[in-house]
Formats: C-alpha cells, sequence, structure tokens
C-alpha cells in the first residue's frame, strides 16, 4: 500500500515537472515575445523539438515574429466609366463600345455611321467599308491609314481595325467623313456629336 501511494506521488510529480521547470516552454504558453519552445508535434509543424516559434493569426507557425501591424492590401484603383456617345444630345447605345487605344479614342463605325443616316457596307474579302450619305462616299479600308470620302483621301494617324466583328476607326475621322461636330470631354468620358444642317 505503501509502495502504491508512492508510486502515484511520483508519478504525479513527473507529470509537472516539464512544466514547473519552464512555464515558458510549455505547449500553448506563450512567453514576453509572444512565442515558445515546441515540446509536442514538432514534427507535424515542421519544427525540431525545443525550437523557438510564434503561431500566426492565421493558424501558421514562424520562426520570426509576426508583424503586429494588420495587413493592408493595396487599394484597387476603379475602372474608368464606359465613353458614353450623344448624337443630338440623345445618348446611343452600340454593341461594341468606344475603346482607348494608344491615347486614341476609337469608335464604332458602323454604329455612328448609321446613326447619323449613313447607310454602311462592308466586304469581308476585300476588308473595306463603304459608307454613302446623300453625296457623300466613304471608302475605308482595314488596316489603311489612308480612307477617302468622294475619292480625296482624308489621311488617319491610327488605321480602322475590327473589334468583337466591329469596325473602329478614330474618332476624328467621324467628324472629316461626314461633316459633323465632334466634342470629346476627356474628364466625363462623353462624345457629343452634331451633324451638319
Amino acid at each position: 500500500m505503501k509502495k502504491r501511494g508512492l508510486l502515484f506521488l511520483l508519478a504525479l510529480v513527473l507529470a509537472f515537472v516539464p512544466f514547473t521547470l519552464n512555464a515558458n516552454a510549455s505547449p500553448g504558453g506563450l512567453d514576453k515575445n509572444g512565442g515558445h519552445y515546441c515540446r509536442t508535434n514538432c514534427a507535424k509543424y515542421g519544427l525540431k523539438t525545443g525550437q523557438y516559434h510564434y503561431h500566426n493569426a492565421d493558424g501558421s507557425i514562424s520562426l520570426t515574429k509576426p508583424s503586429s501591424k494588420p495587413v493592408t492590401k493595396p487599394a484597387v484603383k476603379p475602372a474608368a466609366p464606359a465613353i458614353a456617345i450623344y448624337i443630338n444630345g440623345k445618348k446611343q447605345s452600340y454593341d461594341q463600345p468606344p475603346v482607348i487605344e494608344n491615347g486614341r479614342t476609337l469608335v464604332p463605325l458602323r454604329g455612328i455611321f448609321e446613326s447619323l443616316g449613313a447607310t454602311v457596307q462592308w466586304d469581308q474579302k476585300k476588308q473595306l467599308v463603304t459608307a454613302t450619305k446623300s453625296k457623300t462616299k466613304i471608302l475605308l479600308k482595314i488596316g489603311s491609314k489612308s480612307p477617302t470620302v468622294n475619292g480625296k483621301v482624308v489621311p488617319i494617324d491610327v488605321p480602322g481595325k475590327v473589334k468583337n466583328g466591329r469596325t473602329l476607326v478614330p474618332l476624328r475621322f467621324v467628324g472629316e467623313a461626314l461633316g459633323a461636330t465632334v466634342d470629346y470631354n476627356a474628364t466625363s468620358r462623353t462624345i457629343k456629336i452634331t451633324p451638319k444642317a
């Protein structure tokens, strides 16, 4: 009976030895620096027994003290609003919106020309757009910087291109081709087109 009591007492003392030797090293116990020494399940966390480490808020473990500063993500710049087109004060809606490329505003030729009363035809084989309105005939070849208006070359600095199946041309060309007044406000991202009377 005496031996049993002695063994029980010895087992009880040994159970508390790791904790009493160094409270800072106990699992779950943190020292004044916020870390502690690994004593159990070390390999599970990629640590060696007795290796000093920190537990991070996300559940991960690091060997260097985590920053107390909250991690802030860089601000996401909001996307610029779409460019709006107005013809005679009426807002237009086209399946291919205007785009800005290399500092140039490109607009959908067919949509705008038809809104201005022109008839537009597309020759797939020649990659040629023909637009007519009254006595005005416009020819524009995709990739060319030399469209013609009634046979006269009207040079453009950016060639017409096809995007999503739609022909886009520099905004300035719309006014020069049909004699319309074109105003572009970069701040409000609005295009105002007024046909000549």
